[in-house]
């Protein structure tokens, strides 16, 4: 069990390390509009001096235009855009797996200590400094696992339904993405 857990301890450690490091994805140097491309609307950037193409936004913490940007990430130090969105998915899958590894394999462990404690009658102030701190950091990987839940449930919905998160503040309640190309199409994209 040990194996499986570092496993997805150093796959959690690799999707950290390739968010925070991969480009997001900046606008092309020459990038610009087509003759006959009338049809889409033009925006640009006066921070950049660049023309954006759609989905693309201005990162004020970056200090610059990305890609499809999803949001800027204060943990990663990092914009999560076009080519590093999906290491910044995986990094929360992983997460998410390692906290219910705890949660599964650490369950008998609580139950023994916390019935040896009730069974005793002793105080649980009265703990042995190794069970204290298995308590305290099952306790904490319990609120982890509560609060992370909703966050990538969260993230696999918008990429479920190819919307960013800045593109989901904005939408209209109900409405489609106009980039929706089907549920296996949008996480295949």
């Amino acid at each position: 069990m040990l194996f499986v857990f570092n496993s997805f301890v150093a796959l959690m450690l690799w999707a950290f390390y390739q968010s925070c490091t991969t480009d997001p994805g900046g606008v092309p140097q020459y990038w610009g509009f087509h003759i006959g491309d009338d049809v889409k609307r033009r925006r640009y950037c006066k921070m950049c001096h660049v023309w954006k193409p759609e989905r693309c936004h201005h990162c004020s913490a970056c200090n610059r235009c990305n890609l499809n940007m999803d949001h800027h990430c204060p943990w990663l130090n990092n914009c999560v855009g076009f080519y590093n969105r999906k290491f910044f998915i995986q990094l929360l899958v992983y997460v998410y797996i390692c906290i219910a590894l705890v949660l599964l394999f650490g369950f008998p462990r609580v139950v023994s200590v916390l019935d040896d404690r009730l069974n005793h009658k002793a105080g649980l102030l009265l703990l042995h400094p190794r069970n204290f701190f298995g308590l305290l950091a099952y306790a904490v990987s319990v609120l982890l696992a509560f609060s992370l839940f909703n966050f990538v449930k969260f993230h696999l919905g918008l990429i479920r339904d190819n919307f960013t998160t800045i593109e989901n503040f904005e939408r209209e309640p109900g409405v489609k993405s106009k980039y929706d190309i089907g549920q296996r199409w949008n996480v295949e994209e």
